[in-house]
């Protein structure tokens, strides 16, 4: 029996603690100050109130948050477009056009380093020079256009509406011609209309490039991320493709060409050659799709088709001669989708060595002109018309 009942005091001293914070209610006689005992999911502090001790009013035991398992998310890949593989297939996948141009660029100028191309940037006394990363665009030209003829070196002159007469005795000065006199003041007409360029080969290996710099800057992408710089740099490569050559004598070469192509080049290497990223390139082409079809009815592939006509090697139409930087661009945009980068520029040197233009074509695209010509009207009509 004794044996027995020491087991049950034992047992008794044990759970009375427990027993004890659970009888804990404020104001009952505590025996230590600063002691704490929980109950009821309070916190009690033994304090002293006057000469006694007792328990405070306890403070509420914040209950924890549970912590929530993380899920993981599936990551989705965007779905692309599908591209292009031939001209059997360009009018079915043209969304997937700017795709394939656009790695074709990416991929030439990451194989290759620039070339040693000396630059010389004049800007006007009242000019402010509209991107600090003009230098490094005129780079990416280099390499855009590496394994072809490029200048030596290039002048590119900037100019403000208030320094027009400056630039234009600064060209007068560099190169003694007067046709480059009127190139400022018919690339900026005024103030808000001041965003024109221009490029040329006037001496051997060099070239000469001037732009209009809007007042406070310009609005768009393609004008302060070297679009237009890289597009003047390709007019400058045309050109070199034909000196010192018999060709030449054409308005430097490039009247063997068709002027929509001519400019349709320029314009794609200007935007894909600024673009650091596909989806970069494919916010600046998307500017280019609000353009309205000037002196066209519409932008039905038979519009288009006659738009090529009317700027044929030799022909010029003013009245849509302006849809260059838009049809023309689009056209040309297929074509490198279709065979490359270097396609174009290599059309413009088959034609400088003397092959025609249909030859030429023929020999880089392995169609006809004729016959590719309704296939990228097509095209270029359903990327306007499903924008």
């Amino acid at each position: 029996m004794r044996k027995a009942f020491a087991a049950l005091t034992v047992f008794a001293l044990v759970i009375t603690p427990l027993q004890a914070d659970a009888a804990v209610k404020a104001g009952d006689a505590c025996k230590k100050a600063g002691t704490t005992s929980t109950a009821n999911g309070k916190k009690y502090t033994c304090i002293k109130s006057g000469k006694k001790l007792v328990w405070n009013k306890g403070a509420v035991i914040p209950k924890p948050s549970p912590t929530p398992t993380p899920t993981s998310k599936p990551t989705v890949a965007p779905v692309l477009d599908k591209v292009p593989t031939g001209f059997n297939d360009l009018v079915e996948n043209f969304k997937g056009v700017y795709i394939s141009a656009w790695n074709s660029s990416d991929a030439k100028i990451r194989e290759n380093k620039p070339v040693d191309v000396k630059q010389n940037i004049i800007v006007g006394p009242k000019t402010k020079l509209p991107s600090s990363g003009i230098p490094s665009m005129f780079v990416r030209g280099t390499q855009f256009f590496a394994g072809y003829a490029q200048p030596k070196s290039f002048d590119a002159v900037y100019y403000a509406y208030d320094d027009i007469d400056w630039a234009s005795q600064k060209l007068l000065e560099l190169y003694g011609n007067p046709d480059q006199v009127l190139a400022p003041s018919r690339n900026c007409r005024s103030r808000q209309f001041c965003n024109g360029a221009g490029a040329n080969v006037p001496k051997t290996d060099t070239g000469v490039s001037n732009f209009a710099v809007v007042d406070g800057g310009h609005p768009d992408d393609y004008h302060l991320k070297g679009g237009i710089e890289i597009h003047e740099y390709a007019h400058m490569v045309q050109y070199m493709q034909f000196q010192g050559k018999p060709t030449a004598g054409y308005s430097g070469g490039l009247g063997l060409l068709p002027n929509w192509f001519v400019e349709g080049h320029a314009h794609t290497a200007g935007n894909l050659g600024s673009a650091l990223s596909l989806t970069e390139y494919k916010k600046y082409r998307s500017e280019w799709l609000k353009a309205r079809p000037a002196g066209l009815k519409d932008y039905s592939a038979e519009s288009i088709e006659g738009f090529y006509e009317k700027l044929a090697p030799g022909k010029f139409d003013s009245t849509v001669s302006s849809n260059v930087y838009s049809i023309g661009y689009f056209t040309v945009e297929a074509l490198v989708a279709l065979k490359g980068v270097d396609s174009a520029i290599e059309v413009v040197k088959l034609v400088s060595d003397g092959q025609t233009w249909d030859a030429a074509f023929l020999k880089v695209y392995g169609i006809t002109w004729k016959e590719a010509a309704p296939i990228l009207a097509k095209s270029v009509s359903r990327t306007f018309l499903e924008r």
